[in-house]
């Protein structure tokens, strides 16, 4: 991991080595690629959750980075270029010394080369270097395979299945609960 002060990004490379990704802060001109990648409402939520609409999201999107304490929160993922090339979200609960990992994208030109399971390796480090960090959980629907075997080659376990519990357009969508813990992490990262 570097930091480019230049660029605000922290670079994490790949277990090759020949090749990386910088991550930086979220920002409000992010939005309007980020829209791009989605091209339906079920597009949407199976990135967001059924909270964010397909036909609102920038506005929305801008309303919750204009209101959001916790902007700090979401995070870019950039190519050398400086091109934006993925997206997630990490909420810690000090309280609970759990972590979660939602809104996880890749943009479509940059999907199946490799790009997301840097992104992923970056926020495990992000979301464990936080020391109060015990417990990092996510959710995802249980058709989307390529990211469920992700996650797994990452150590995450699954712990749970949410049945039936979106609506999206007369069909009903489960949800694998996934966790890994800090000493698993540990483990893995040897």
């Amino acid at each position: 991991m570097v930091m480019n002060a230049e660029s605000g990004a922290i670079w994490f490379k790949g277990e090759s080595g020949n090749s990386s990704v910088g991550v930086r802060a979220f920002e409000a001109q992010d939005i309007g690629e980020l829209c791009t990648w989605f091209g339906s409402e079920a597009d949407v939520v199976q990135w967001a959750g059924p909270k964010l609409s397909w036909h609102t999201l920038e506005k929305e999107l801008h309303d919750l980075f204009d209101v959001s304490s916790s902007a700090g929160d979401f995070f870019s993922v950039v190519n050398k270029a400086g091109d934006l090339i993925g997206h997630f979200q990490l909420t810690r609960n000090r309280r609970t010394h759990q972590t979660d990992l939602s809104r996880v994208a890749i943009g479509p030109a940059y999907r199946n080369k490799g790009y997301a399971d840097l992104m992923l390796q970056a926020a495990l480090q992000f979301a464990f270097d936080d020391p109060i960090t015990h417990r990092l959980e996510l959710r995802v629907f249980d058709f989307n395979v390529p990211a469920i075997k992700a996650y797994e080659r990452l150590g995450f376990q699954v712990e749970g299945v949410r049945r039936q519990s979106v609506h999206m357009k007369g069909d009903y969508w489960n949800t694998i609960v996934m966790g890994l813990l800090r000493s698993e992490y540990e483990t893995r990262k040897g």
